[in-house]
């Protein structure tokens, strides 16, 4: 039985696009598939910045899916920019909206170097049926990302995200696509046609960030800048002693969002007997949360002035009570006075009879 990762994470650094979470993603994902699913690190790839070329990524994607047996684990988790462009075969192809979902790798050109949902479809389709893949798409527009037919959305189809403000410490992990792509589309009249209805059969489920119209966050949360929807997947399977159903997984995720005022909302894609199959393992016997997740506020701390505690008033001295020294023993002087006195006559009666 072989388990085996592949994880992206790209921040665009001196960029104008930079992100700021991305490479914590991988690493804190990593640091979790060995501690808690076995993990070797031999048997995982990382990625990050200069090194997540289209080439090396489509690389180690085949790397990742090569010789997978029935019974393997296998995880691909990508964090970074996500965005559309215009499906070069929306006459035949099954994109309902007329726009490819894509991944943006460093050397992101919009036309050969760039990473499709179609090219992730066709690598995760030669994944045989019994091996138990998972993949994360923490970036923008990831909602059926792996072109699957069958999803689920918790809350139902959400409205678009919500921008950041110019003072907020979170961003958006979205691309706009260039002017000279988007004109690709322009007079062809796309509109948006129901995605067919079929049975996925692959083993491949997608975690996704947000849905297909939707950005995902690049947010800073408990004093550390992360995808919003990567925290709300390893919190989720710390709560739960990652033990915890796909389904369960994204519902918690949902929650995660609107409790911590998050527009986003990730979506399950795929086989839907696979929904109750635990994350990163088979079939079992759920049981509820066992961890409360511990999470700070997502706004600056403030600063309170110190509270000075109040020194009482100094109170008057006690005065000790007079000292009265001890008087006389009575009754030993005049004792000494009765002695003195019997002497003083026998020295008279000595003289009268003596003479």
């Amino acid at each position: 039985m072989a388990k085996k990762a592949l994880l992206v994470g790209i921040n665009y650094p001196g960029t104008d696009h930079a992100l700021r979470g991305c490479v914590n993603d991988v690493m804190m994902v990593s640091e979790m598939l060995t501690r808690e699913f076995g993990f070797a690190a031999k048997e995982k790839r990382v990625l990050t910045d200069e090194s997540a070329t289209t080439e090396n990524i489509l690389e180690r994607l085949n790397w990742l899916v090569e010789g997978a047996q029935p019974g393997d684990f296998l995880h691909f988790h990508y964090s970074g920019h996500g965005s559309q462009m215009i499906d070069s075969k929306y006459d035949t192809d099954d994109e309902p909206d007329g726009l490819d979902e894509i991944l943006c790798p460093i050397d992101l050109n919009w036309r050969d170097k760039v990473i499709t949902d179609d090219q992730l479809k066709a690598v995760f389709d030669r994944v045989p049926k019994g091996v138990h893949l998972s993949v994360v798409l923490d970036c923008c527009h990831s909602g059926t990302g792996l072109d699957h037919a069958e999803h689920y959305r918790p809350l139902g189809i959400a409205a678009k995200a919500r921008e950041f403000g110019p003072g907020s410490p979170n961003r958006s992990r979205l691309l706009p696509m260039p002017a000279d792509i988007e004109n690709r589309g322009l007079g062809l009249n796309l509109k948006v046609r129901k995605r067919a209805v079929a049975h996925d059969e692959k083993s491949g489920l997608l975690i996704s960030g947000c849905q297909s119209h939707q950005t995902s966050a690049d947010a800073w949360i408990n004093n550390m800048y992360c995808g919003a929807a990567t925290f709300a997947f390893l919190a989720t399977l710390e709560r739960y002693n990652y033990k915890v159903s796909y389904k369960t997984l994204v519902e918690e995720m949902n929650q995660f969002m609107v409790a911590q005022n998050f527009s986003q909302r990730p979506e399950l894609n795929g086989d839907s007997d696979l929904y109750t199959h635990a994350v990163l393992g088979g079939k079992f016997q759920e049981a509820g949360p066992v961890v409360e997740p511990v999470v700070e506020p997502m706004v600056p701390d403030v600063v309170e002035d110190p509270v000075i505690p109040e020194i009482p008033e100094p109170t008057a001295p006690v005065a000790a009570p007079p000292v009265v020294p001890d008087k006389p023993n009575d009754g030993k002087s005049k004792l000494n006075m009765i002695v003195l006195a019997i002497l003083a006559v026998l020295l008279v009666v000595g003289f009268i009879f003596f003479g």
